[in-house]
């Protein structure tokens, strides 16, 4: 009885320095694992953008579509947006991502010299048309083409009228004939008036006593 009992506990103290062991073992197997896997998570990383599940420890290409790999960010690492990547943030109805170049309109005022064929012609509002009181023929004129500018008062041509020297001699008539009738005086001048006649030449007329045979 007595070596059966030593015998048994020599083989339930094996046991026990078995399970300690075994624990320890155990132990420093997570640690190393941690260890390892927390320098594996220090060291960089390097992905395919196309294809996320190829990851590789050194820059290279993707072997299957051969673009650039690059680097993997960490899990805690903040995300910085810069300058070439602002616009991603914006409203999609702000702006379009494609590969058209846009240019953003500038409201400014620039110079800028154009050289064009065309024709020049006169402003018809600036134009006009007189017609003529009288009939006759022009005897002198003073303007020297067609569409001349001209100025109020200034003179443009001289005209030869039968009618408006008929017109003149009438008065001339009355006045030397018939002076104290003052009615029909009174129309032979309104009468000139009405064939063009200014009343500076109606006065002339009458202190000179003499028709002009041109206007």
């Amino acid at each position: 009885m007595k070596k059966y009992w030593r015998r048994n506990n020599r083989s339930t103290i094996n046991s026990r320095q078995l399970t300690v062991v075994g624990g320890l073992f155990l132990v420093l197997l997570i640690a190393f694992g941690c260890s390892q896997n927390k320098k594996h998570e220090h060291a960089e990383q390097y992905t395919c953008p196309m294809h996320p599940t190829v990851i590789k420890d050194t820059p290279g290409s993707c072997p299957v579509c051969g673009m650039d790999l690059v680097m993997k960010g960490k899990q805690n690492d903040d995300v910085k947006v810069g300058d070439d990547l602002s616009y991603l943030l914006k409203p999609v109805n702000s702006s379009v991502i494609s590969t058209i170049k846009t240019v953003t309109p500038v409201k400014k005022s620039i110079n800028i010299k154009a050289k064009a064929n065309g024709v020049i012609t006169y402003d018809t509002k600036a134009m006009s048309t007189i017609s003529s009181r009288i009939s006759g023929r022009v005897e002198k004129l003073f303007v020297k083409y067609n569409f001349q500018p001209v100025k109020k008062g200034q003179k443009i041509l001289e005209i030869y009228s039968p009618e408006l020297l008929t017109a003149q001699r009438d008065l001339l008539y009355l006045l030397k004939s018939d002076k104290e009738n003052t009615q029909l005086i009174d129309g032979a001048k309104e009468k000139l008036r009405l064939l063009g006649a200014t009343d500076q030449q109606i006065d002339q007329l009458v202190s000179t006593g003499k028709e002009s045979t041109s206007f």
